[in-house]
Protein backbone atom coordinates (compact mmCIF):
# COMPACT_ATOMS: atom_id res chain seq x y z
CA UNK A 1 0.00 0.00 0.00
CA UNK A 2 1.09 3.50 -0.92
CA UNK A 3 0.93 6.22 1.63
CA UNK A 4 0.82 9.81 0.35
CA UNK A 5 2.22 12.40 2.59
CA UNK A 6 1.35 16.10 2.09
CA UNK A 7 3.08 18.95 3.80
CA UNK A 8 0.22 21.31 3.09
CA UNK A 9 -1.26 23.05 6.00
CA UNK A 10 -4.66 21.86 6.90
CA UNK A 11 -6.13 25.30 6.38
CA UNK A 12 -5.55 27.25 3.08
CA UNK A 13 -6.00 31.00 3.01
CA UNK A 14 -6.63 31.44 -0.80
CA UNK A 15 -3.93 34.06 -1.25
CA UNK A 16 -2.82 32.64 -4.60
CA UNK A 17 -6.38 32.66 -5.87
CA UNK A 18 -6.75 36.36 -5.03
CA UNK A 19 -3.43 37.11 -6.74
CA UNK A 20 -4.47 35.26 -9.91
CA UNK A 21 -7.89 36.96 -9.98
CA UNK A 22 -6.23 40.36 -9.61
CA UNK A 23 -3.83 39.64 -12.47
CA UNK A 24 -6.68 38.40 -14.69
CA UNK A 25 -8.67 41.57 -13.94
CA UNK A 26 -5.66 43.75 -14.83
CA UNK A 27 -5.15 41.83 -18.09
CA UNK A 28 -8.84 42.23 -18.96
CA UNK A 29 -8.67 45.98 -18.36
CA UNK A 30 -5.55 46.18 -20.52
CA UNK A 31 -7.25 44.19 -23.31
CA UNK A 32 -10.39 46.35 -23.15
CA UNK A 33 -8.42 49.59 -23.26
CA UNK A 34 -6.38 48.28 -26.21
CA UNK A 35 -9.57 47.33 -28.02
CA UNK A 36 -11.05 50.79 -27.42
CA UNK A 37 -7.85 52.37 -28.74
CA UNK A 38 -7.95 50.23 -31.90
CA UNK A 39 -11.61 51.14 -32.47
CA UNK A 40 -10.83 54.86 -32.01
CA UNK A 41 -7.86 54.68 -34.40
CA UNK A 42 -9.97 52.86 -36.98
CA UNK A 43 -12.72 55.48 -36.78
CA UNK A 44 -10.15 58.26 -37.10
CA UNK A 45 -8.62 56.61 -40.16
CA UNK A 46 -12.04 56.14 -41.79
CA UNK A 47 -12.98 59.79 -41.13
CA UNK A 48 -9.65 60.99 -42.49
CA UNK A 49 -10.08 58.84 -45.59
CA UNK A 50 -13.61 60.21 -46.05
CA UNK A 51 -12.36 63.80 -45.78
CA UNK A 52 -9.56 63.13 -48.27
CA UNK A 53 -12.10 61.58 -50.65
CA UNK A 54 -14.24 64.74 -50.36
CA UNK A 55 -11.19 66.94 -50.96
CA UNK A 56 -10.27 65.02 -54.12
CA UNK A 57 -13.88 65.20 -55.33
CA UNK A 58 -13.89 68.98 -54.79
CA UNK A 59 -10.56 69.39 -56.57
CA UNK A 60 -11.62 67.30 -59.56
CA UNK A 61 -15.00 69.04 -59.57
CA UNK A 62 -13.30 72.42 -59.71
CA UNK A 63 -11.39 71.36 -62.82
CA UNK A 64 -14.60 70.09 -64.47
CA UNK A 65 -16.51 73.23 -63.52
CA UNK A 66 -13.79 75.48 -64.96
CA UNK A 67 -13.88 73.48 -68.21
CA UNK A 68 -17.64 74.00 -68.44
CA UNK A 69 -17.21 77.70 -67.74
CA UNK A 70 -14.57 78.12 -70.43
CA UNK A 71 -16.63 76.09 -72.94
CA UNK A 72 -19.74 78.16 -72.22
CA UNK A 73 -21.82 75.27 -70.83
CA UNK A 74 -22.17 76.42 -67.23
CA UNK A 75 -24.87 78.64 -65.73
CA UNK A 76 -23.60 81.81 -64.08
CA UNK A 77 -25.34 83.62 -61.23
CA UNK A 78 -25.12 87.40 -60.94
CA UNK A 79 -24.13 88.63 -57.48
CA UNK A 80 -26.19 91.68 -56.55
CA UNK A 81 -24.75 92.26 -53.08
CA UNK A 82 -21.88 94.42 -51.92
CA UNK A 83 -18.28 93.25 -52.00
CA UNK A 84 -17.23 89.97 -53.51
CA UNK A 85 -19.80 87.32 -54.43
CA UNK A 86 -20.97 85.51 -51.32
CA UNK A 87 -24.12 83.68 -52.36
CA UNK A 88 -22.14 80.43 -51.98
CA UNK A 89 -22.23 81.00 -48.20
CA UNK A 90 -26.02 80.75 -48.05
CA UNK A 91 -27.65 77.33 -47.57
CA UNK A 92 -30.08 77.97 -50.45
CA UNK A 93 -27.23 78.15 -52.96
CA UNK A 94 -26.53 74.42 -52.69
CA UNK A 95 -29.51 72.95 -50.81
CA UNK A 96 -32.53 75.08 -51.74
CA UNK A 97 -35.62 74.00 -53.66
CA UNK A 98 -34.05 75.32 -56.85
CA UNK A 99 -30.37 75.66 -55.97
CA UNK A 100 -28.11 77.82 -58.10
CA UNK A 101 -25.41 75.16 -57.84
CA UNK A 102 -25.45 72.34 -60.36
CA UNK A 103 -24.15 68.79 -60.18
CA UNK A 104 -21.11 68.04 -62.29
CA UNK A 105 -22.02 64.40 -62.95
CA UNK A 106 -24.86 61.95 -62.50
CA UNK A 107 -22.81 59.95 -60.02
CA UNK A 108 -19.32 60.05 -58.52
CA UNK A 109 -17.34 56.98 -57.42
CA UNK A 110 -17.31 56.20 -53.70
CA UNK A 111 -19.12 59.39 -52.67
CA UNK A 112 -22.59 60.13 -51.34
CA UNK A 113 -23.25 62.72 -54.07
CA UNK A 114 -21.37 64.10 -57.07
CA UNK A 115 -19.59 67.45 -56.65
CA UNK A 116 -21.69 70.59 -56.99
CA UNK A 117 -20.55 73.80 -58.67
CA UNK A 118 -21.69 77.39 -58.29
CA UNK A 119 -20.38 80.18 -60.53
CA UNK A 120 -20.96 83.79 -59.49
CA UNK A 121 -20.08 87.11 -61.08
CA UNK A 122 -20.79 90.77 -60.34
CA UNK A 123 -23.04 92.70 -62.74
CA UNK A 124 -20.56 95.59 -62.81
CA UNK A 125 -18.11 93.34 -64.61
CA UNK A 126 -20.88 92.15 -66.94
CA UNK A 127 -21.51 95.51 -68.63
CA UNK A 128 -19.68 94.46 -71.78
CA UNK A 129 -20.94 90.88 -71.84
CA UNK A 130 -23.13 89.47 -74.61
CA UNK A 131 -26.89 89.40 -74.04
CA UNK A 132 -26.80 85.88 -72.58
CA UNK A 133 -25.10 86.09 -69.15
CA UNK A 134 -25.07 82.30 -68.84
CA UNK A 135 -22.29 81.99 -71.41
CA UNK A 136 -18.62 82.79 -71.05
CA UNK A 137 -17.79 86.15 -72.62
CA UNK A 138 -15.69 85.78 -75.72
CA UNK A 139 -15.79 89.42 -76.74
CA UNK A 140 -15.90 90.94 -73.26
CA UNK A 141 -13.10 93.21 -72.16
CA UNK A 142 -13.06 91.85 -68.63
CA UNK A 143 -15.15 89.46 -66.57
CA UNK A 144 -14.41 88.05 -63.13
CA UNK A 145 -15.98 84.82 -61.88
CA UNK A 146 -15.94 83.21 -58.45
CA UNK A 147 -16.20 79.43 -58.89
CA UNK A 148 -17.13 77.40 -55.78
CA UNK A 149 -17.26 73.60 -55.71
CA UNK A 150 -18.51 71.37 -52.92
CA UNK A 151 -17.21 67.79 -52.91
CA UNK A 152 -18.56 64.94 -50.80
CA UNK A 153 -17.07 61.89 -49.16
CA UNK A 154 -18.81 58.59 -48.52
CA UNK A 155 -21.22 60.42 -46.20
CA UNK A 156 -22.95 63.78 -46.63
CA UNK A 157 -21.23 65.09 -43.51
CA UNK A 158 -17.80 64.76 -45.11
CA UNK A 159 -17.53 67.83 -47.33
CA UNK A 160 -14.69 69.81 -48.84
CA UNK A 161 -15.07 73.21 -50.48
CA UNK A 162 -12.74 74.60 -53.14
CA UNK A 163 -12.80 77.98 -54.85
CA UNK A 164 -11.09 79.71 -57.70
CA UNK A 165 -11.28 83.21 -59.13
CA UNK A 166 -11.25 83.27 -62.92
CA UNK A 167 -10.50 86.49 -64.79
CA UNK A 168 -11.20 86.80 -68.51
CA UNK A 169 -9.24 89.82 -69.67
CA UNK A 170 -9.30 90.64 -73.38
CA UNK A 171 -9.43 87.02 -74.43
CA UNK A 172 -6.85 85.80 -71.89
CA UNK A 173 -7.78 83.51 -69.02
CA UNK A 174 -6.16 84.06 -65.61
CA UNK A 175 -6.60 81.86 -62.53
CA UNK A 176 -6.52 83.49 -59.12
CA UNK A 177 -6.60 80.47 -56.83
CA UNK A 178 -8.20 80.64 -53.42
CA UNK A 179 -7.84 76.91 -52.79
CA UNK A 180 -9.75 75.28 -49.97
CA UNK A 181 -12.32 77.32 -48.07
CA UNK A 182 -14.08 76.64 -44.81
CA UNK A 183 -17.52 75.06 -44.94
CA UNK A 184 -20.12 77.80 -44.54
CA UNK A 185 -22.61 77.26 -41.74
Amino acid sequence: MVVVCHDWPARQLGTVLLLVLTLVAILQLLAISTLHRVILDTRTAVNREDNVRALHAADAGLILCLRRLVNGHAPVRNWLGEGEPAYWRTPAAFNGLQPAAFSLAISWPDTAKPPQCLIETKPAQLSSLPSSPSLVPTQAKQAIYLVTVRGFGATLEAQAWAQSIIVFDRGALHHRWRSIVARPD
